[in-house]
This record gives structure tokens, sequence and C-alpha cells, in this order.
């Protein structure tokens, strides 16, 4: 968190405390416990908060399609008891129904690095590690390394303190390109000021120059974003029709003219275009069973444009307008 908005050249002005998954906590008069689950984001958390003989359960952001579903099976198998009010995202309702799981989309970058010719590159969220490890399978699956920039490195090497099995400097088939812009974020000391971070990276073994991208890397899977993209056509980047580029996150961020700009010139060079993602939320059917399996007094509605329209496939549902109050009874 505090590497993400050190780019703009903000800071995190809130108070941390830590927490153990499943372990209550107290703060003030009240009692949390949090329930690690699957989401694309990284340790997302689910949240039971108990007070004065009254519960609520909020479902945060979730999904059964990553590389941790086990988790919301087990909670939906042994849910807390007695809960009186569940806040229940809905993010995607209203969408197709059911969704492909990490291991499907594995597969699927391994078929399609099997067309291409040339290099692959790939736009995803450096913060969705399940997507970063899928990539990364797959490249060593096809043979191909996987050449990530500083800031996606960073978020791995940090995490790699606390979780020994994520993609790291020392593992094989993967590669980190220095690009211009990243050197002077990390180098500038009003943004991420990290300048012995970019010395650690550039004496790895796995370091190079954006320069080199079209010279012993023509067979690499490359991370991708506007940034980058301009990064690497100062560098020099030309494209050609034995490149690819696959989108992996949510298609409406295709609208953006940015991301128009890349695909433009990825056509233009008659390169190959695909969109391999799944959500980072659960479907109307995991949905319900959800609800129904933690069976609270009262379901609110949260996170989604339609619930409005699905309201009678749930039980016990009790519709807040933004901004409204509501007493548990």
């Amino acid at each position: 968190m505090r590497l993400t908005v050190s780019i703009a050249g903000d800071s995190l002005r809130q108070s941390f405390r830590n927490f153990k998954s499943f372990k209550p906590f107290t703060i003030g008069p009240f009692k949390v416990t949090a329930f690690l689950t699957d989401h694309s984001a990284f340790d997302a958390h689910m949240l039971l908060v108990e007070v004065g003989g009254k519960s609520v359960f909020y479902s945060g952001d979730f999904r059964r399609s990553g590389r941790k579903s086990y988790l919301v099976d087990k909670l939906v198998k042994s849910p807390p008891r007695d809960v009186d009010v569940l806040l229940l995202e809905g993010t995607t309702l209203g969408r197709v129904d059911g969704f492909k799981t990490e291991s499907d989309l594995e597969n699927e970058f391994v078929s399609f690095f099997s067309k291409v010719k040339g290099r692959v590159f790939i736009s995803w969220s450096a913060q969705n590690i399940d997507r970063t490890v899928t990539i990364y399978r797959a490249c060593k699956r096809s043979g191909r390394n996987l050449v990530l920039d500083v800031y996606s490195i960073d978020i791995l090497e940090q995490l790699n303190e606390f979780y020994k099995t994520l993609p790291n400097l020392d593992c094989s088939n993967l590669d980190v390109v220095i690009t211009s812009k990243m050197k002077w974020l990390y180098e500038n000391e009003m943004r991420i000021n990290k300048p012995d971070f970019i010395k650690y990276v550039a004496k790895s073994k796995s370091a190079f120059s954006a320069k080199k991208l079209g010279v012993k890397h023509s067979h690499d899977v490359i991370m991708l974003r506007d940034s980058l993209m301009q990064d690497f056509e100062r560098a020099g980047l030309v494209l050609t029709n034995d490149d690819a580029w696959i989108f992996s996150m949510w298609s409406g961020y295709l609208k953006q003219p940015a991301l128009q700009s890349i695909k433009d010139k990825f056509d233009s060079a008659g390169a190959m275009f695909e969109q391999i993602h799944t959500s980072g939320h659960a479907s109307l059917d995991e949905l319900q069973k959800f609800a129904s399996s933690i069976d609270a007094r009262f379901l609110v509605p949260i996170h989604s444009y339609d619930w409005d329209k699905h309201l009678g496939e749930f039980q016990n549902v009790h519709r807040l307008q933004d901004g409204e109050s509501f007493e548990i009874a």
C-alpha cells in the first residue's frame, strides 16, 4: 500500500495494526475476526464484527475461481453462527454467470503462447498475485521467460518475506526490465525513494534494460501497461506481426483511451490480440450458496449496480439506500 501511493508522491497517514487470520482481536468494544478468503487482491479477508450481543459479517470481495477457493468452501461448510446481518457483495450480478478458474487460465495461456512466434505482451495488475503466479507457471510450462518491471518484482520481493513460494528474483524463467521512468521513480526522494532497491535489482542476474527487449528477449512474455509502453517505445521497441498482446483484466478497462492506443499499435503491426481473464468476484450461484450458509437474519446488499434485479433470488434481504441507517433490533 505504501509503495503504491508513493508512486504519485503521496504517503499513508493512517496508523496500522496487525492481526492474524481466524484469530479474534478487539478494537474498543468491538470483537473482530478476520477470515482469509479467495480474491484477486492478495491477502483479502472477510470480517465478523461482534458487539453488544449483535454481529455483522462483511463478505468483502471474494470468489471461488482463484488459488485459495478452498477457504471459501471451508467457511461455507462451517460458517459463524447466529449472524444478525450479512453485508454481501454482488459485483458480478448482471454479468454472465460462472467463471473460469486460474488453472483454466494457465492452460489458456500455454495454448496461446504456442501460437505466437515472437514476444507475448500481457497487461494485468501487478497486485493480482494469483494472476502473476498463473502467468509465471504458464511461462515455465512453455519454455518462455516472464519479464516483469521493477514495481512488480518489488511487490513480490516484499511478499516473499512472508510467503516463500511466490516468484522472485532467484527464480528461473524470470527477468526484470529496468525502464527509465521506473528508475526515476525509485531514485526520486519525492516519489518511491528506494534507490537501494534499484541497485539490488540491477546487480541480479535477471535484470536488463528496455533497449534489449528486441535483442535477447524476442521470445519472452513481457508485462505491459501504458507507462511501460511509452518507455519501451522510447528505448526503440518495434512491434511486429510475430508479437501478441494479451489483456488479462476486466474488458471494460479496454475502453480507456490509453489502452485503446496500445491496441491500435498492436493492430497496426498485425500482431495477435486475446483477452484471457477471470473475475475477482463470486458468481450469482456462489453468492446464493454463501448467503444460504451464513443464514443471517438480514442480508444487506452492497457493491453492485444490479442488486435490485436479483433481490428475489435471496432470502431475508433488507435493501438500504446509500447513506441510510439501519439499527439491528
